[in-house]
């Protein structure tokens, strides 16, 4: 049966894998972050919040395609920064750090190696 026109497929394995990145954060997380939490949806994709603020912002992007490259004109990187503009407290100075994990490979010679 073909794949339906209005299937929500690839937006279910996008969320998925949000989840196994969160995993994956959690499983990694040194004993330095004992009284951190991980969030899913509220600050960001991820985010890891201590004291009810984020520290840590995550933006995941899940492509199927495995030849497409991140450069610096994707829409994954604009859209990206728009959304950390967007929710930037302009008062915090320090701010939460702030992380794009992509299935992309980054194109050699984009700023995108230099974030890598």
């Amino acid at each position: 049966m073909a794949e339906s026109v209005h299937s929500a497929a690839a937006s279910a394995l996008g969320y998925q894998h949000q989840t196994w990145w969160a995993l994956l954060e959690l499983l990694r997380a040194d004993h330095g972050r004992p009284d951190a939490a991980i969030c899913l949806e509220l600050h960001d994709d991820i985010a890891w919040e201590q004291a009810g603020s984020a520290t840590e912002l995550l933006q995941i992007k899940h492509h199927q395609k495995s030849d497409r490259q991140l450069t610096d004109a994707s829409a994954d990187v604009w859209l990206t920064l728009k959304n950390w503009m967007d929710t930037a407290g302009p008062c915090d100075v320090e701010g939460p750090a702030l992380v794009l994990v992509s299935t992309q490979q980054a194109s050699p010679g984009s700023s995108c190696t230099r974030w890598s």
